[in-house]
């Protein structure tokens, strides 16, 4: 996100907002952690606002999908790809029973 962006609460002159300064800021960009901070401006100076956002790590999506296989991608913005995903694995954990193996004594 480079540049001027738009920014979305009420306004800090509106009577009818809660207490008439208070913002909530969400910023979303794809690649990136999603960011959100309540601020309070007073209406009356400019406020500058700089968001610095992380970009989203392959070590924390490896690690979510090894707690609930598909979370990864869904953390990564894949929620079709995660949904497969969880559904594969769900599927296949139900239709293999018990995990007992089956086989012959060799004697």
């Amino acid at each position: 996100m480079v540049g001027e962006q738009e920014m979305f609460g009420s306004d800090a002159r509106d009577p009818r907002a809660r207490d008439g300064r208070r913002f909530q800021i969400y910023a979303n960009e794809p690649g990136f952690e999603h960011w959100h901070r309540t601020i309070v401006l007073d209406g009356v100076s400019s406020d500058t606002l700089w968001i610095s956002l992380r970009r989203k790590s392959a070590f924390v999506a490896g690690g979510r999908s090894l707690l609930v296989p598909g979370w990864g991608q869904f953390y990564d913005d894949h929620p079709r790809r995660g949904l497969v995903f969880l559904i594969s694995n769900l599927g296949a954990g139900w239709r293999g029973g018990g995990g007992a193996v089956q086989g012959t004594a060799i004697a």
